[in-house]
């Protein structure tokens, strides 16, 4: 069973080759991310991810919230500064 597990890489990411393409659904998405503050940024684009399949005609994949990704959000932010 696939369980998505939900973190965020950040903007800076954005720019990377491997992610071209996702600063279109980042600006499609964040109309609908500013009605539901409550969920982070990582949830936010699981459920998103987890919709995209589903409505394409693909598996029901379950969704849990995690809230908080304080921790891996520093570690990605030591990791980007060394780079």
């Amino acid at each position: 069973m696939l369980i998505p597990s939900s973190h965020c890489l950040g903007i800076q990411r954005l720019g990377v080759a491997a992610n071209n393409g996702l600063d279109i659904a980042v600006r499609l998405l964040e109309p609908i991310k500013e009605q539901f503050p409550i969920l982070s940024y990582a949830d936010f684009y699981q459920l998103a991810g987890v919709v995209a399949v589903e409505i394409t005609g693909g598996p029901e994949i379950p969704f849990h919230i995690l809230i908080s990704n304080t921790h891996y959000f520093q570690q990605q932010l030591m990791y980007d500064s060394m780079m």
